[in-house]
């Protein structure tokens, strides 16, 4: 059993009263495909997200990790950019309010980009977006993977025993549906800003190499 992660499915809920009904009527009419690919069934979730059971009330072996990504991925999904614009979530209620925002949202979709390694295991690790001039903001645990504080109230790209700098960059072009080497949006990430501590916003900031795309830095 996992507190941290029943807390945060909770305090999700919590924040948008209607979450629980939306995503029970979904669960129950086969429209959260979700709950299937991780063993779980509509049942289960109501049992959960209805709090009858309380936080340590479960049983032992409940699955509480898998409830918090489906109530993340419904309620609050990372979505999919395909032609300068975002693939229509399930949750029909959350499609309707980016419909009434599209004008505000499409023109700055370009400001976000995949943040991508080098020197590392993994190949990329997660999103960030452009948040003012050179900077890009993205999470926390985007960033540790290959960043850390250097214990000096600074940060650093972490380097192996080997002496090898982790680099990174991110590519504003990486959407679904573009050619894997297009590479025309790729710009280096060239300096840790800050990461934030746990208990602390998730957040992380890098410095960006801009040379320019419009509208979004300076030289």
């Amino acid at each position: 059993m996992n507190l941290e992660s029943q807390s945060r499915t909770f305090e999700l809920l919590d924040r948008e009263p209607r979450l629980r009904e939306r995503l029970l009527e979904a669960a129950h009419n086969g429209a959260v495909p979700m709950i299937d690919r991780v063993g779980l069934t509509p049942d289960d979730l109501e049992v959960f997200v209805e709090g009858s059971l309380g936080l340590t009330g479960l049983p032992p072996d409940f699955d509480d990790m898998a409830v918090e990504a489906i109530v993340r991925d419904f309620g609050r999904p990372s979505l999919l950019v395909e032609n300068g614009t975002w693939v229509t979530p399930v949750n029909e209620e959350l499609g309707d309010e980016l419909d009434a925002a599209r004008g505000k949202l499409e023109p700055v979709l370009g400001r976000v980009g995949r943040i991508e390694f080098r020197n590392v295991p993994m190949a990329w690790g997660g999103t960030g977006w452009v948040v003012d001039q050179r900077i890009v903001v993205t999470n926390r645990h985007v960033a540790k993977l290959i960043a850390s504080d250097d214990g000096r109230g600074r940060f650093r790209f972490n380097v192996t025993p080997a002496g090898i700098a982790a680099e990174a960059k991110i590519d504003f072009r990486a959407e679904r549906g573009l050619a894997a080497d297009d590479s025309s949006a790729e710009f280096p990430l060239t300096a840790v800003r800050y990461v934030a501590s746990q208990g602390q916003p998730d957040i992380a900031l890098f410095e960006l190499v801009c040379r320019c795309i419009e509208n979004m830095c300076a030289d």
